[in-house]
């Protein structure tokens, strides 16, 4: 049975998704951008791990949440650096509405 870290997001006495561990998928992202393709759908749009992902390779921004993938088309032609555009997109969220 796999146990999460005391420190993690779950009770160490409950059985976890690593997927969805945060801080074991944030670490895995910043040693490999690929590892972004096991994270669970809402760490696919968090900020920080899609970040650490980015900075390593720009590809890793296909593995993101699809709706984050729309808003950063959204933003691509306001001369935002990586890490503004996907701040303003998660800022967002995956509910907001660009209706011109």
């Amino acid at each position: 049975m796999w146990r999460a870290p005391s420190s993690g997001s779950c009770p160490s006495i409950v059985m976890c998704d690593p997927r969805k561990d945060r801080e074991l998928i944030l670490e895995a992202v910043k040693q490999d951008w690929e590892a972004l393709s096991f994270a669970a759908d809402e760490l696919r749009g968090d900020h920080d791990v899609v970040l650490a992902a980015a900075m390593q390779d720009v590809r890793a921004l296909q593995l993101a949440a699809p709706w984050l993938q729309e808003q950063l088309r959204k933003l691509r032609g306001g001369h935002l650096s990586l890490e503004e555009g996907l701040a303003l997109a998660c800022e967002r969220g995956p509910e907001y509405r660009d209706d011109g």
